[in-house]
């Protein structure tokens, strides 16, 4: 018999070729080189060596394939028994992985096709700042070459790798590594937004950010921009100096180095500003004249409302809004004597301003329908009707043709008076006063002769 060849051993396997060697003592005429998938239903292969070489390499293997290897001596045409092997070749890695679409918790991966038969991939992130635990793993099929990777972190940076399956096996990985978009603040608000200022609040990002750029300005003027770069832990900015009743648009965007987030927007109106300097011009027993200076925003017109200060109903009324820089109203009706509190603002469409306040009285009223009666030689009779105002007393003058001049206080609860004391066959100029504090009504005159 041939004697078979010895030490048969595996040099270097690759995914697509296995190197062998052997030895053999003697001269042989050449080898038989056979090599079969040890699952079943595998071709059964075979080449030849020249007798001279104890080496070979076989080329076209399938990746990831358990071979059964046997190597015979042939001798003048007969066959030794064979050596033999049983080697697996490896699975490759991957290639072309690149990323489609980068977000803030999501990366679309692809990688290029591969043509032998294997199982399925898979795609392995790995967040680079987490030890424990931070891979997230996805079994994929063939032919699948792409997939959305859910579920990431914003502005954190990953190991992906994508491996080759086969038998329960898993191949090298092809790697790159990708930083997901920095998200924005969330939750924008503009609060307590005044005619002329707003705090603008936020939600921190959920990425580790070096700051916040806070930017905003009139919505219809985009050139017209301001921008503030805040620190990573602030979460709200009060902003000044606004336009009256003008749409804002602010904008929040996260930095880190030379990565940005997507922009966030949030848009506000300033209120109206109220009108300023407001001053009673003039009153009367029953009315008050107001004057004020206009407000800034362009208004369609101005709401008045008033009541007594001591209590009593509102009234409110409209007016329109004068053409030059004020405006002015007069408000009738009123009760003599009485103290107002007064608020003006401004209106356009369904907005209000805030109010400008005053507080304003009206006139005493004089009293009415004062009449002389019974003239006797030295005395006169009066009586007139008591005015509508509260008051604290009445004060009489009479002036006799000489200019002479004579007064007397009468208690706040008459309506008559009898004038004594005057001299035979005299017309007198007699005026009646109603008095509240230093305040007096305007007088009531009549003539009377004795």
């Amino acid at each position: 018999p041939v004697s078979p060849p010895t030490e048969l051993t595996v040099t270097n396997v690759t995914d697509k070729t296995v190197n062998l060697e052997w030895k053999h003592e003697n001269l042989v005429n050449e080898y038989l080189v056979t090599y079969v998938p040890t699952s079943s239903g595998g071709l059964d292969m075979k080449f030849t060596v020249p007798g001279n070489h104890t080496a070979a390499t076989i080329h076209e293997l399938e990746p990831g394939v358990e071979y059964f290897i046997r190597v015979f001596a042939i001798l003048k045409n007969k066959k030794s028994i064979p050596v033999s092997a049983r080697v697996a070749t490896y699975l490759p890695a991957p290639e072309g992985l690149k990323f489609k679409s980068v977000r803030e918790t999501s990366v679309q991966v692809e990688w290029d096709p591969l043509n032998f038969s294997f199982d399925g991939w898979e795609l392995v992130f790995r967040n680079m700042k987490k030890d424990d635990n931070g891979d997230i793993t996805s079994s994929l099929k063939r032919p699948e070459t792409s997939y959305m990777q859910p579920g990431l972190a914003p502005g954190q940076q990953y190991n992906v790798s994508i491996h080759i399956v086969k038998n329960n096996t898993r191949g090298p990985g092809l790697s790159k590594v990708i930083t997901t978009k920095l998200d924005a603040p969330s939750q924008v608000e503009a609060k307590d937004v005044t005619d002329t200022t707003a705090l603008i609040t936020w939600s921190k990002p959920l990425a580790e950010v070096e700051g916040i750029e806070l930017t905003y300005g009139p919505k219809d003027t985009p050139g017209d921009r301001t921008t503030i770069d805040l620190s990573e832990d602030e979460n709200q900015y009060s902003i000044g100096n606004l336009r009256p009743h003008t749409e804002y648009e602010v904008t929040l965007i996260s930095r880190r180095g030379d990565m940005e987030s997507d922009p966030v927007k949030e848009v506000f109106v300033t209120d109206l500003d109220a009108p300023r300097n407001l001053k009673r011009v003039s009153q009367t027993d029953n009315s008050i004249t107001l004057e004020w200076k206009n407000s800034h925003a362009n208004v369609d017109n101005y709401r008045i409302k008033f009541a007594p200060i001591s209590g009593g109903d509102h009234v409110e009324i409209t007016v329109p809004k004068g053409s030059q820089a004020t405006t002015r109203a007069t408000l009738t009706g009123l009760r003599p004597g009485t103290e107002y509190g007064i608020g003006v603002t401004a209106v356009r469409n369904d907005r209000e301003s805030a109010p400008a306040t005053i507080n304003a009285g009206t006139d005493l009223d004089n009293p009415k329908d004062l009449e002389v009666s019974d003239p006797t030689e030295t005395t006169l009779s009066l009586r007139w009707r008591r005015p509508v105002a509260k008051f604290d007393r009445y004060r009489l003058v009479y002036t006799a043709p000489s200019g002479k001049k004579s007064e007397v206080e009468i208690p706040v609860d008459s309506t008559s008076f009898l004038l004594r004391g005057l001299d035979a066959g005299t017309e007198y100029t007699i005026s009646l006063v109603a008095e509240k504090g230093r305040h007096k009504s305007k007088p009531t005159t009549v003539k009377g002769s004795t």
